[in-house]
C-alpha cells in the first residue's frame, strides 16, 4: 500500500538524497540555491537530479536508463495525482514537483528533445541550431526554476530566462571544447567551423590556433551578450531571496565565461573553474548590493 505524502514535511527525506548529490556534483548550483528556503531548495536540487541523470546517460549513450527516465517521468506527470512513498522513483518525484508548482511540461519534454539529439549524435549546422540546442539543455532549467520560484515571473521574462540560459550552455561548452573534441563531440556549428577554416581535429590540438581562438572568442562574446537578459528578468522575482539565488547561479557561470575571454583560449586543456574564494566574494557583493 502506497503512503501519501500531504505536505513537503513528509517528502523531505526522500529530496534529501538529492541534496547529497548536487552538493558533491554541482557544487556552484547547491552553493547559489542552497540560499533558499528548505522546500524550495530540495524542490530544485530534485529537478537537478534528474536533469543530471538524463544528460549523464545521454552523455555515455547509456539508452536503457535514458529510456527508464524518460518513461518514469511521462508515465508519472499524467496521472491525477502524484502518491509519492519512500520508494519512489527520480522521475515520480519531479512529477509531483511539477503538479506542485503547476509547471509547463512541454519544458521537460524539450530538455528530452535535445538530450535525444546529443544521444544520437545529431550535428549542430548553424547559430540557430546551437541556440535550440542550449534552450532545451538549459534555457528549460532555467525555465522550471523560475517557474518553481515565481510562475509570475517566468510568465512576464520567459525570452530573457531562455536568452540566460543560453549564455550559460554556451559557457559550458566553451570551457569544455577540448575535452569534448577528445570524445569525438563538437557542439560548435559546422557553419561556423568552415567560416573560420576549423574542423574537429583543431579542437583537439590544446594549444589552439589562431583560428581556434577566434571562433571561440567570437562565441564566448556572443555569451557575454546573452548575459545581459539576466538583469532584465531578475527584478521580476518577488523577493529578495529569489533573486539573489537565481543571480549567484548566473554570475558563477559569468565568472567563468570572464576567465575564458581573459585567458583568450590560450590552452583549452586547463580546467578553468571559479574558486571557493570567488564564491564567496561573489556570495558577500550580492548580499550588499542585490536587494
Amino acid at each position: 500500500m502506497h503512503t501519501q505524502f500531504n505536505n513537503y514535511f513528509d517528502s523531505v527525506e526522500l529530496f534529501l538524497k538529492s541534496e547529497q548529490v548536487i552538493r558533491k556534483e554541482s557544487s556552484s548550483f547547491h552553493f547559489a540555491f542552497s540560499q533558499l528556503p528548505r522546500e524550495t531548495s530540495l524542490s530544485i536540487f530534485v529537478l537537478y537530479n534528474f536533469l543530471r541523470q538524463l544528460d549523464d546517460s545521454a552523455d555515455k549513450f547509456d539508452v536503457s536508463k535514458f529510456n527508464r527516465l524518460v518513461d518514469d517521468w511521462r508515465s508519472a506527470i499524467v496521472r491525477d495525482r502524484i502518491v509519492l512513498n519512500k520508494n519512489s522513483n527520480i522521475s515520480e518525484q519531479v512529477a509531483y514537483i511539477f503538479k506542485k508548482h503547476s509547471i509547463d511540461a512541454t519544458l521537460m519534454e524539450d530538455m528530452i528533445t535535445g538530450q535525444l539529439n546529443d544521444l544520437n549524435g545529431q550535428k549542430i549546422k548553424s547559430e540557430v541550431d546551437l541556440e535550440r540546442y542550449c534552450y532545451q539543455v538549459a534555457g528549460t532549467v532555467g525555465c522550471i526554476i523560475v517557474s518553481i520560484l515565481d510562475q509570475d515571473a517566468y510568465k512576464s521574462a520567459k525570452s530573457d530566462i531562455i536568452d540566460t540560459g543560453i549564455a550559460l550552455q554556451m559557457t559550458n561548452i566553451l570551457r569544455d571544447i577540448y575535452e569534448d573534441a577528445m570524445n569525438g563531440k563538437a557542439y560548435i556549428p559546422i557553419d561556423l567551423m568552415q567560416k573560420y577554416d576549423v574542423n574537429i581535429k583543431d579542437l583537439m590540438v590544446p594549444v589552439p590556433d589562431d583560428n581556434v581562438r577566434e571562433l571561440l572568442l567570437f562565441l564566448a562574446d556572443k555569451a557575454r551578450k546573452k548575459y545581459l537578459s539576466e538583469r532584465k528578468f531578475i527584478n521580476f522575482l518577488s523577493d529578495t531571496v529569489s533573486r539573489r539565488s537565481v543571480h549567484l547561479s548566473v554570475v558563477v557561470y559569468k565568472k567563468l565565461l570572464c576567465k575564458l575571454i581573459k585567458g583568450k583560449f590560450t590552452n583549452t586543456s586547463d580546467r578553468i573553474f571559479v574558486t571557493k574564494l570567488e564564491k564567496t566574494w561573489i556570495l558577500i557583493k550580492s548580499r550588499l548590493f542585490l536587494i
